[in-house]
């Protein structure tokens, strides 16, 4: 499906789910804005959402949005007006995601849930993950204007299931300080 425009889901249902979990269920290539005003409307299934806009696309629903895949591939970057839930891969090939208040959370505890992330395709603000009681979890997050990944390797890890990380700019010709960084 491919959304030239805006995608506004105010009744009915957008079900790109076929009820089987090891099959592929679609992809949908969106260039304007993500609005859903019920967060049950969109059914996501197994199915991939590539945000491919040349400007800034918003991202907005009451409570969350779930998606499966979610693929930023521009150079704009999403902004979250909501919750953004990543249920199994996030590949950031263009942009960032703005969260604002809000957060990205990956919930699946996949170590390589998170994908082609770099200097210009990152979190500016909130990331969430969920982990397990071992692996190496990447968390590319920093300012509109830093970069600043963190990776954090858990070798034993009980009574935690997820781990939020945003990055605050440090001041300029600062030493590195542990209350900027916030995991």
């Amino acid at each position: 499906l491919k959304i030239y425009g805006n995608l506004n889901l105010n009744a009915g249902e957008l079900d790109f789910s076929d009820n089987n979990p090891n099959t592929k269920d679609g992809v949908i290539y969106i260039r304007g804005n993500w609005t859903n005003f019920n967060e049950l409307a969109f059914r996501e299934g197994n199915s991939q959402v590539v945000f491919e806009g040349t400007s800034l696309q918003p991202v907005n629903t009451p409570v969350k949005e779930a998606f499966w895949q979610l693929d930023v591939n521009n150079p704009a970057g999403l902004n979250a007006g909501t919750v953004i839930q990543v249920l199994n891969q996030l590949n950031m090939f263009n942009g960032l995601i703005n969260t604002g208040t809000n957060e990205v959370y990956v919930s699946t505890n996949n170590t390589a849930a998170i994908a082609g992330y770099g200097l210009t395709r990152y979190i500016n603000g909130n990331l969430r993950r969920q982990v397990n009681t071992v692996g190496n979890y990447e968390f590319p997050i920093g300012t509109p204007t830093n970069y600043e990944q963190a990776s954090l390797n858990i070798a034993s890890l009980l009574g935690v299931n997820n781990i939020i990380a945003s990055f605050k700019s440090p001041s300029p010709g600062a030493a590195p300080n542990s209350s900027i960084c916030f995991i």
